[in-house]
């Protein structure tokens, strides 16, 4: 007697690959951003930075809409300067500062704290509820990536510890723009809301480079970094981001960027000379283990 077929399992939506492979892309980003950080002035950086990034994106919006206008609604402008004020300007600014002045590796791993503020704000809205099990399963998720990029190591205050409070602000700043920045992506699509976002912050801080006397220098090998981290980050896992907010909860979008230092800690190494201990790959472990549970529980 023939058994009966079992009915296929449905497939994942593709926002949750979406959503592991931005912090990926992210974490050697942010490592290309700490690189450049040290060596140019964070204004020239968040100026020249941003305007390129926002014309590679523009650019790539036109031709995937085969150059058919772009509707943007008088009612979407209050989100895209919430989302720009908050993510260009305010978090990028803590966060370039704090990146002139702390490591790699502690950077890649501050900026994972996200999960924590969009889980904290969503449950004060009545919009999340979770069971202790994924409480867990996120409490070991970010325990991991505290592994994986500080080895267990902690080191005396000093400047790098003002840079941390600097990244660990901006980070809490951004997980504050999810809700408004969810809005805008399904308004207007994710890559044009990156790309106008960044647009607006480039053009922000673009006056202030000349006020200031400051001047985007020689060209030198940091630049290349700059221009890395624009197409890594702003092209690439910034419109990933955005297209995985409309299709999974912002706090597992959020949760996921924690695999950040699987690819930040092996690019600091590279790059900036960091080195990667046994304790760190442990880490690394952990946090691809529970990416995997809290993507099939809560991701599908």
């Amino acid at each position: 007697m023939l058994r009966e077929s079992q009915s296929p399992k449905a497939s994942p939506h593709p926002a949750i690959y979406f959503a592991a492979l931005s912090p990926l892309l992210s974490g050697v980003a942010t490592v290309c951003f700490v690189r450049a950080a040290k060596e140019l002035h964070p204004i020239v950086m968040l100026a020249y930075g941003s305007l390129f990034g926002a014309a590679i994106l523009i650019v790539f919006t036109l031709l995937a809409r085969r150059w058919k206008p772009i509707r943007f609604a008088r009612k979407d402008l209050p989100l895209l300067l919430r989302v720009t004020f908050l993510r260009a300007i305010i978090g990028g600014v803590l966060f370039v500062y704090g990146a002139s002045m702390t490591d790699a590796t502690k950077v890649v791993f501050f900026t994972k704290i996200e999960p924590y503020v969009v889980l904290f704000l969503a449950w004060l809205c009545g919009e999340e509820k979770i069971n202790r099990t994924e409480l867990l399963l996120l409490t070991i998720h970010i325990f991991g990536a505290l592994v994986l990029s500080t080895g267990g190591r902690l080191s005396s205050l000093g400047r790098a510890q003002l840079g941390d409070l600097l990244i660990i602000s901006s980070t809490i700043i951004s997980g504050y723009s999810y809700v408004d920045s969810k809005k805008l992506s399904m308004a207007i699509g994710p890559m044009l809301s990156s790309g106008l976002s960044v647009l607006l912050g480039g053009i922000f801080f673009l006056p202030w480079v000349y006020f200031a006397g400051l001047t985007p220098g020689t060209w030198s090998p940091a630049w290349w970094y700059v221009i890395a981290h624009v197409i890594l980050f702003y092209v690439i896992a910034l419109s990933l981001w955005y297209a995985a907010l409309p299709h999974i909860r912002g706090w597992v979008v959020s949760a996921l960027r924690a695999l950040g230092p699987l690819a930040g800690v092996p690019a600091a190494y590279l790059i900036l000379g960091e080195q990667l201990s046994p304790t760190q790959l442990w880490g690394g472990a952990a946090v691809l283990l529970t990416s995997a549970f809290i993507g099939r529980v809560r991701g599908r």
